[in-house]
């Protein structure tokens, strides 16, 4: 998410899209839209951050939103430790 911000600060209403896009699961919108938006660049510099950032979402894709989405799959579970108190 901080690598959304980092190359989008100057464009809020994407850097909201592409959260909701990341939020929601549909990393494959995400990245057809920053790759969309690495072509309509003008900026040398800023096409190189953005082309640095569909690098990193296609090898990051399963983990970006991963652990968002199994959040409803995990619980918290209590854990009850146990000691006599000898060292063993």
């Amino acid at each position: 998410m901080v690598k959304i911000y980092q190359t989008f600060s100057d464009q809020p209403k994407l850097v909201s899209e592409l959260i909701d896009y990341l939020y929601s699961g549909q990393d494959e919108k995400m990245l057809t839209t920053v790759k969309l938006a690495r072509l309509l660049c003008e900026d040398k510099d800023k096409r190189q951050k953005i082309a640095d950032l569909v690098t990193y979402i296609e090898n990051n894709r399963d983990g970006l939103y991963g652990s968002r989405s199994l959040r409803g799959e995990v619980e918290a579970k209590r854990v009850l430790v146990w000691s006599d108190g000898e060292k063993h």
